[in-house]
């Protein structure tokens, strides 16, 4: 029988929780998902989300590899914002308002289900409210230890993530901006003291080189080009993508300008301050992150729940009429969206079980990332992420099935696990113009298992 997984497993999960697992178990970060990339991840990874990857490694260690293992970490930080946001705003504004922001928030889908997936956003994105609030209780009663605060929150933003980096950048513009001089070079001194806990574990000039090799050969960066100088320009052009990526970012975004719009005024003279912070929020993640996904809006989404909220509770007749129309949409696509990322086709954990318990343990395998959960500590386990990005990010070139094969005896894979709902693309495809009948030979692999929802091929010795 399928258990609903929601939002599915997000890609991303099992790389993190591999990482915090390892520095649990080693005290040193690496990714044997990842072998086969040639810049020696499986060995010793240096870039990664330092604060958020150690925070994993504690989960790993009390609770173990399953999948709510290290879902825990995201729904307490997700707890968390929900007590402060509403513990701040109530005081600052109407009580409804806040209310109202919070049911925008989880209705949207992309913070919906990233409030519960093992990704670094949310924590991101309560750091960095933190901040915010520490600021203008600086502003309000003038204390150095507010200041200093809001530097300690907006760096373990960026210690989290580096996208963090920007309520670092943020905080320290909104305070020139403020003509407070002074406080913004505390508020900076402090930041970067914390940042520099990123460097804990790179104590050495051998150990650096290694993290600046890693750096400039991100897999996920490597293979697109980029312009120094053209580039920051370019970036901050090409920002309205993430606000109109999909169905449900469009209408949070027509949601949002409409409510800016047409609540001006009130919003300029009541809620300046929040107007320019996120402004100077959305230039700098425009500038420093390197893609255009949604999911880095979560990082100051909740400002924009705020002011669509107060806007809607503020405007009168035909405004307000508009704004609702607005927000049935929204809520009449975002909530579909929600429904459609349940997954009850299959649960991807129990076939994990299933799997394992037709081949044998300690055996190395070459599976999709999610396989990680609950088997992690069974088998040694690659993914097929670090053959194909070797040859088209890497190489630039197109592969072949062989190809694939050819990788996979290089590095000794004794199963292949073919997920037949998220194994790569590319591969299924070319699995497809193949004979996959149980028994049926593919270059050296033997097809000993072809469920409804998965394949195994083993190593034939």
């Amino acid at each position: 029988m399928a258990v609903l997984v929601f939002g599915d497993i997000n890609e991303d999960e099992a790389l993190f929780a591999e990482n915090s697992y390892h520095l649990s178990e080693e005290g040193k970060v690496k990714s044997e998902l990842f072998e086969g990339l040639g810049i020696g991840l499986e060995k010793l990874q240096l870039q990664y989300h330092k604060l958020f990857i150690a925070a994993g490694s504690v989960c790993a260690k009390l609770f173990g590899t399953n999948l709510y293992s290290f879902r825990v970490l995201t729904m307490l930080f997700s707890a968390l914002f929900l007590f402060f946001f509403f513990k701040y705003y109530s005081k600052e504004i109407d009580s409804n308002i806040v209310l109202s922001a919070i049911a925008i928030l989880f209705i949207q889908s992309t913070f919906s289900s990233f409030s519960v997936i093992f990704r670094p956003e949310i924590m991101v994105m309560f750091f960095g409210f933190c901040s915010w609030v520490s600021i203008n209780r600086f502003l309000d009663h003038k204390k150095s230890s507010s200041v200093l605060m809001a530097g300690l929150f907006a760096g373990l933003a960026a210690l989290t993530h580096l996208n963090g980096l920007i309520f670092i950048l943020a905080g320290f513009t909104f305070l020139l901006i403020k003509k407070e001089f002074r406080s913004s070079l505390y508020f900076g001194f402090c930041a970067a003291f914390v940042l520099l806990f990123y460097f804990w574990d790179i104590n050495n000039a051998e150990l650096f080189d290694i993290w600046i090799e890693q750096f400039k050969n991100d897999p996920t960066q490597v293979g697109k080009n980029t312009n120094l100088i053209l580039e920051p320009f370019i970036r901050l052009m090409s920002e309205h993508k993430r606000f109109f990526h999909s169905g449900e970012e469009i209408v949070l975004s027509l949601l949002f300008f409409v409510s800016v719009g047409l609540g001006w005024k009130k919003l300029f003279k009541s809620q300046k301050n929040i107007l320019v912070y996120l402004t100077i929020l959305i230039i700098f993640l425009a500038l420093i992150s390197h893609g255009k996904t949604v999911k880095y809006q979560i990082l100051y989404m909740p400002f924009m729940a705020i002011i669509i909220s107060y806007s809607i509770h503020n405007t009168e007749k035909v405004k307000k009429y508009i704004l609702l129309f607005l927000l049935s949409l929204f809520c009449i696509v975002n909530l579909y969206s929600n429904y459609r990322s349940f997954n009850f086709e299959y649960n991807p954990i129990e076939m994990n079980s299933e799997i394992a318990s037709k081949i044998e343990e300690g055996a190395k395998v070459l599976a999709k990332e999610r396989f990680f959960f609950n088997e992690g500590t069974r088998f040694t386990i690659n993914s097929p992420i670090g053959f194909a990005w070797y040859y088209e990010r890497y190489l630039k070139e197109k592969y072949t099935l062989d190809d694939f094969f050819v990788f996979s005896k290089e590095y000794n894979i004794d199963y292949i696990i073919i997920d037949k709902h998220a194994f790569e693309k590319k591969l299924l495809k070319l699995l497809g113009e193949v004979n996959t009948d149980k028994g049926a030979s593919l270059n050296g692999y033997k097809v000993v298992e072809n469920e409804k929802n998965y394949l195994i091929l083993k190593l034939i010795q």
